[in-house]
């Protein structure tokens, strides 16, 4: 089984990387294009039967969603794709560009729906990913309302459009770092986050390893 670990950054993942240095993984740059490229171009090239990606998040809800849990994505969109209009968010599913149905989107958006054993004992969490990380007030109470956003990241919806697309089971692993629109960043704890996302893909690579009966670690 190749399993690919993924990260926007290579200080998301060092630690899980220094201890586990031949389990393949993809640095991929911040970003939906560079994402997106990045993944397409590896698996394009390169046989993958199972992606985790691994990240830091905002959050929308601290008392849901504190600083340092760590999530699975079920669901992610690419929520500043479309139109603001009147104080509005109107995707490009409601503007007539799109068809919400069409793969890869369920209803406008991206659902995860490989099998969970390997990371079904963490909380999901409902994502957007943006391109513009969310300062403005106005902006998070509209991802709040329009998608039930839960996290924020700005990598993720590229791994669920490009695993639906091409068929490959995959699982987005997000850290809290900072309360979404909050930018003081005495406030923030990477550290935590970063710490706490490498355990937990330690864990979800071990369950994944146990579950195909493969020895990666």
């Amino acid at each position: 089984m190749k399993l690919l670990v993924v990260a926007a950054t290579l200080a998301e993942i060092k630690p899980f990387l220094s201890a586990n240095q031949h389990v393949n993984h993809l640095i991929t740059g911040v970003g939906v294009p560079a994402a997106i490229f990045e993944l397409t171009h590896y698996m394009v090239n390169n046989e993958v039967d199972f992606i985790i990606q691994a990240g830091i998040c905002g959050s929308f809800s601290l008392e849901l969603f504190p600083i340092g849990k760590v999530v699975h994505v079920s669901t992610d969109c690419f929520a500043d794709l479309g139109a603001v209009e009147n104080h509005t968010l109107q995707t490009v599913f409601e503007l007539g560009f799109e068809d919400a149905d069409i793969p890869p989107y369920s209803k406008g958006v991206l659902v995860n729906e490989s099998s969970g054993l390997a990371w079904d004992y963490l909380s999901a969490a409902k994502g957007i990913t943006v391109n513009t990380i969310s300062d403005s007030i106005e902006h998070v109470a509209l991802y709040q309302q329009k998608f039930g956003a839960e996290v924020e990241s700005m990598e993720g919806a590229a791994l669920h459009y490009v695993g639906n697309v091409m068929g490959v089971p995959y699982c987005q692993l997000r850290s809290v770092s900072n309360a979404v629109g909050n930018r003081n960043k005495k406030e923030w704890n990477i550290p935590l986050a970063i710490a706490n996302l490498n355990a937990d893909l330690r864990v979800v690579v071990e369950r994944y390893c146990n579950s195909e009966k493969v020895n990666l670690l």
